[in-house]
């Protein structure tokens, strides 16, 4: 190979030496929702999960200083909280921060009316991702689901007695969302007197449709053990008075319903 050669090849290496490892354009992080789920609705309030993944489009690495995000009840500002617990992200990264949160009931009713006029409840998480050399980069996802209201449980009648080894309380539960509600679990327990019995098994339906009732049996599960405490404890007490509590858990398109359960006679 003559010497000229040799000092063409060699400069053209230099060329796409340079070419391939010259300086990173500084390019800011892309950010995006994936996730936006009401997953847990109860008296008290409605949880939530948020997904935010951040893709680093640099061949560096990156640094995320912060998250600060918050969620809006039709349109009005609910809460806003910081997060800092990133880890560094690789060249071409990416990164999956998950956001479980809550907003009250009550700070949902303050906007009954709004809530009303859209027969639907709509939630806008929002927030800013801080990367460290970059301005703020903003995300936003709204969600709309229907106002989810707490299914109504009332006493419809009781089969035989409990001191006698026999006992099926029958429950009707009315749902008054537009949605079904599928029967997912039952926790159910007797009271006599302030003293609690064992639990109560599930009999009947498993799905109740928009606007309906249905009924629910419960069946005392029964025990030598079980029976003699009662009868002392009403041989104790005199005018025995009985109560059943627990929760009722359905499942909705919209995440789990949690329903108490108290009914006294």
């Amino acid at each position: 190979m003559s010497k000229r050669w040799s000092f063409l090849v060699l400069s053209a290496c230099f060329f796409v030496g340079c070419v391939s490892y010259g300086p990173v354009v500084p390019i800011p992080p892309a950010v995006r929702v994936t996730q936006l789920d009401s997953l847990l609705i109860t008296p008290e309030s409605i949880k939530f999960q948020a997904k935010v993944v951040i893709d680093n489009r640099m061949g560096t690495g990156l640094h995320i200083e912060k998250v600060i995000y918050g969620a809006d009840v039709q349109d009005h500002p609910v809460f806003t909280e910081s997060f800092d617990q990133l880890h560094p992200m690789k060249g071409h990264g990416h990164q999956t921060v998950t956001f479980p949160f809550q907003i009250a009931m009550k700070d949902i009713t303050k906007h009954g009316v709004d809530v009303l006029a859209d027969e639907a409840l709509r939630i806008n998480f929002r927030g800013d991702v801080y990367p460290v050399g970059f301005d703020p980069v903003p995300f936003q996802s709204i969600r709309t689901i229907p106002f989810p209201r707490i299914p109504v449980v009332s006493l419809e009648g009781a089969e035989g007695f409990p001191l006698e080894g026999v006992f099926r309380l029958s429950l009707r539960m009315a749902n008054p969302n537009p949605f079904a509600l599928g029967l997912k679990s039952i926790d159910s327990y007797l009271e006599i007197n302030g003293k609690r019995y064992g639990l109560l098994r599930t009999q009947g339906c498993a799905e109740i449709k928009p606007g309906a009732a249905e009924r629910i049996v419960l069946t005392m599960q029964q025990s030598t053990g079980k029976t003699l405490s009662m009868i002392l404890n009403v041989a104790q007490s005199g005018v025995p008075q009985f109560a059943v509590g627990g929760s009722i858990t359905c499942q909705t398109p919209y995440g789990l319903i949690f329903v108490p359960l108290q009914v006294s006679s």
